[in-house]
């Protein structure tokens, strides 16, 4: 609702990989929407965060009763397609990367960097 929270994942190496940037109105933690889901990330408030959070059973109820809510579905889907594109620009050259990314996060965060 309010604030701007990192969701960042390790790898084996102990290297932080970030995945999102979330701001107020997106979905935290949506790749992990089944009991069944082995994905594992961290996140962090990196602005003072004020946030709803429901259980897995009480969301799918609530998803259940309400069936409009089901876009979270359309939310994991662009939240996939993003990270095969952050996929994809891996092998890019750094250059390339770093100036994808860092238009990715003024894009989502509402502030373009000063050149």
């Amino acid at each position: 609702m309010e604030g701007l929270v990192k969701v960042s994942q390790l790898n084996h190496q102990g290297d932080e990989t970030i995945l999102w940037l979330n701001v107020p109105g997106e979905v935290v933690g949506s790749l992990a929407c089944s009991s069944d889901s082995k994905h594992s990330s961290t996140a962090i408030a990196v602005q003072s965060c004020k946030v709803v959070t429901w259980r897995l059973p009480a969301f799918e109820a609530i998803m259940d009763r309400f069936p409009i809510l089901r876009n979270v579905e359309n939310i994991i889907e662009s939240q996939k397609v993003e990270l095969l594109c952050r996929i994809w620009e891996l092998n890019a050259p750094t250059e390339l990367c770093l100036a994808r990314a860092l238009i990715r996060m003024a894009d989502r965060i509402g502030r373009r960097p000063r050149l």
